[in-house]
């Protein structure tokens, strides 16, 4: 059973002095053909110096350093064949970890990280899972809707079953999220095309600007309602550009009037207990834009927080 923070008003209360240990295995997802800003590949390298250290020194959980599963840039045709070998090796990893029932937490890396992550998840569990999204992007496109052919922006739409044959391979048919369990939240930047697919597939979602007219508590409460209630699990997925620049510079492709760290982190830790958490993945993180290692500690407090 994984904690997810406690809540006073909830059905999954727990004891303030109830302890439970995991084993968190953090595995770095060092992706970066996906974009068009190689630093992502450094990004869980960077994590580490910076960051995992503290991580490690502020859990009351069992947190051990997995490695980095590498692009391998030789040999190959195309970003596309290189994101579908990538998500293969990187779906294996996660995979496994589960299967020896540890709890895996991906440090990416472009976005496209997420197709091996989730991937990894469903075949874990042996179905479809809930995610919470949170992203400045919607990440929807599809090959054919998407002008610059950058992958990272197309991860929801092929975890959906859209457009994502090319990405998964052979053997993955359908949808590895449940449409209906998956919300998004924070987008601000995105087309016409992403926000049809995502109608069409009857995924929920919240702009920043429902987020400022509702407030993050109630928001990020109704999406992980939602989530939270897929029978097979959830996951959550955070690229930190959903995060206002301001707080955290090192992403590759930041956009203006983000969410607010220090509100996303209290958020995160009074959300309820939910033994249905699968893993936790982290994206985007680029060292080049992040010279003193302070989008690396907002990673971690996020880590932190989710596994409160």
């Amino acid at each position: 059973m994984i904690p997810f923070g406690v809540a006073s008003l909830s059905p999954y209360l727990l004891s303030p002095s109830y302890t439970l240990f995991m084993n968190i295995e953090i595995v770095g997802a060092a992706c970066s053909v996906g974009g068009k800003h190689r630093g992502c590949r450094q990004g869980p390298d960077f994590f580490r110096s910076k960051a995992f250290v503290a991580l490690q020194q502020s859990s009351q959980h069992h947190i051990h350093w997995n490695g980095i599963e590498q692009e391998h840039l030789l040999g190959s045709s195309s970003n596309t064949a290189l994101v579908r070998g990538y998500s293969r090796r990187l779906r294996e990893r996660v995979r496994k970890i589960i299967s020896h029932q540890h709890f895996p937490v991906v440090i990416g890396g472009d976005h496209s990280c997420a197709i091996g992550t989730w991937s990894g998840v469903a075949q874990a569990q042996r179905g479809a899972v809930g995610m919470l999204w949170i992203d400045a992007h919607m990440d929807s496109h599809t090959p054919v809707s998407s002008a610059s052919g950058n992958i990272h922006g197309m991860p929801v739409a092929c975890l959906l079953g859209a457009g994502g044959a090319r990405l998964l391979g052979r053997g993955h048919h359908g949808s590895v999220f449940s449409p209906q369990h998956t919300c998004l939240v924070g987008v601000r930047s995105y087309e016409s095309m992403e926000l049809q697919l995502l109608r069409e597939k009857g995924v929920s979602f919240y702009t920043m600007e429902q987020v400022n007219q509702l407030g993050l508590p109630r928001v990020l409460s109704l999406a992980y309602k939602k989530v939270s209630s897929c029978p097979t699990g959830f996951g959550v997925s955070i690229d930190l550009d959903a995060l206002d620049p301001i707080d955290a510079p090192g992403v590759s492709v930041p956009e203006p009037d983000g969410l607010i760290v220090d509100e996303l982190l209290s958020v995160l830790r009074s959300l309820p207990y939910s033994e249905k958490l699968k893993a936790i993945e982290i994206a985007e993180l680029n060292p080049d834009f992040d010279c003193d290692g302070r989008t690396a500690a907002v990673a971690s407090k996020l880590i932190h927080s989710l596994l409160h």
